[in-house]
């Protein structure tokens, strides 16, 4: 229910940054590189993810972007036990401030904060043992990026944050978006 608020947010949001640049409501597409105890709990098996994103324009260049995505790292053996496999998924809503260091096409920065819900479920097959944990945490973003065309862009990003006192969590990525 709260995704799907947020979700009648966003539009919201892009319908406004629309009127000032058009287009301010896109979908962004990732392919990630674990890192830190992420890359350890799947084997360091890439992951991928799909984002809805709104831009709206500020002035000299700044933007306000949100981010409402999804993220999956697949099955992957688990570092140091033997037989045992990790699966994580990962929600988030993120908020970014970008700063275009020149017009269209041009690259530009970005740099924000979100709230990031994972999913982490552990297997151990010679253990007979299955764990499954919830966590929510805060986690920081930065990147550079080119925006192609008013309507393309491609990023690489990353992202950091711990998700519980054992296990840090961070990903090196590409993204594409498209903007509509």
């Amino acid at each position: 229910m709260i995704f799907s608020r947020t979700a009648a947010l966003l539009v919201g949001l892009a319908c406004a940054a629309q009127a000032q640049e058009a287009p301010g409501l896109g979908l962004q597409l990732h392919v990630l590189t674990p890192l830190q105890n992420l890359r350890d709990a799947n084997g360091g098996k890439l992951g991928g993810g799909l984002s809805l994103m709104v831009n709206i324009p500020l002035d000299e260049g700044w933007a306000f972007r949100v981010n409402l995505g999804h993220d999956r790292f697949p099955r992957g053996a688990t570092a140091g036990t033997e037989g045992a496999t990790t699966l994580v998924d990962v929600s988030h809503l993120v908020v970014e401030g970008v700063y275009q260091l020149r017009e269209v096409p041009g690259p530009y920065v970005f740099a924000g904060l979100g709230g990031y819900s994972w999913y982490v479920k552990e297997s151990d097959p010679v253990l007979e043992l299955s764990t499954n944990r919830r966590v929510a945490h805060i986690g920081a973003s930065l990147g550079v990026g080119y925006r192609i065309t008013a309507y393309l862009e491609v990023e690489l990003r990353g992202m950091g944050g711990r998700v519980d006192p054992d296990f840090t969590a961070g990903w090196a990525g590409l993204a594409a978006a498209w903007r509509f």
